[in-house]
């Protein structure tokens, strides 16, 4: 086995991921079955319950070995698990809190040689990682970028946000723009398209919960297919809800 090079971005079939503790047993199930294990992530209780849980609040993958998180009595057990697998964790000095923006310090979105997120609000020791490795920062409005962003390859993602959707075609990404909505997030409107999905390999992209009923779902198929990426659904039975995304770290060599 090996670490994913690229953050978001598998090459070959992932054998571990960061998700949710919240994401549901017949989730977890159906990523045990496909021989993926799931390192389960536990609320945090300094940001607000509905989002405690999520791993893109509270982990970024940078590359490789290394990720950058926010250090939490709550997640001892998932730090020891990810240490056991070779993981550098590098630990944020920003205490987080409930109230935007001051819980979005790792919630950007890293596609391919591209940053997005909201600078001001961003981790320094992010900021700083990725200019160290020429990363290009953009800055956009959209605080929760990570969770906006569906990646679909280094050179494509899945948005509803228009200001992602126009900073990413800026700098020459295709992007497929849809509607608002039909994703759950318990005690808001409506959840995000990023956080309820990731790479299970370079070309499948797992869904938790049944993207079919989502009134896009053909728009989304298609883009896919143009990209050779087919689609995996975990949690079938199920909505399609916003988990915090699904975060590959380890892949087959």
């Amino acid at each position: 086995m090996k670490f994913v090079n690229s953050p978001n971005l598998p090459k070959s079939k992932v054998k571990a991921v960061l998700i949710s503790a919240g994401a549901g047993r017949a989730a977890l199930n159906d990523l045990k079955r496909l021989g993926i294990e799931p390192i389960t992530v536990n609320p945090c209780p300094d940001i607000q319950p509905q989002v405690s849980a999520h791993p893109d609040m509270l982990f970024h993958h940078v590359g490789n070995n290394k990720i950058v998180y926010y250090n939490s009595d709550s997640n001892r057990d998932v730090y020891e698990r990810l240490k056991e697998l070779g993981f550098e964790l590098i630990p944020i000095s920003k205490k987080l809190a409930k109230e935007y923006p001051e819980d979005i310090a790792l919630n950007a979105a890293r596609i391919g040689n591209y940053l997005f997120c909201k600078m001001g609000n961003t981790a320094t020791e992010l900021l700083d990682y990725y200019n160290n490795k020429n990363i290009k920062i953009i800055d956009i409005k959209q605080g929760y970028a990570k969770c906006s962003v569906c990646v679909v390859s280094e050179n494509a993602i899945i948005t509803a946000d228009k200001s992602i959707a126009k900073a990413a075609m800026n700098v020459g990404i295709d992007v497929l723009l849809i509607k608002e909505g039909f994703i759950k997030l318990n005690g808001y409107n409506y959840g995000f398209i990023g956080g309820c999905c990731g790479k299970l390999s370079e070309n499948i992209l797992a869904f938790c919960g049944n993207i079919k009923k989502h009134p896009e779902y053909n728009r989304i198929q298609d883009f896919l297919k143009e990209h050779n990426v087919s689609i995996i659904i975990l949690d079938e039975k199920s909505e399609l809800h916003d988990i915090g995304s699904i975060i590959p770290l380890i892949e087959q060599k």
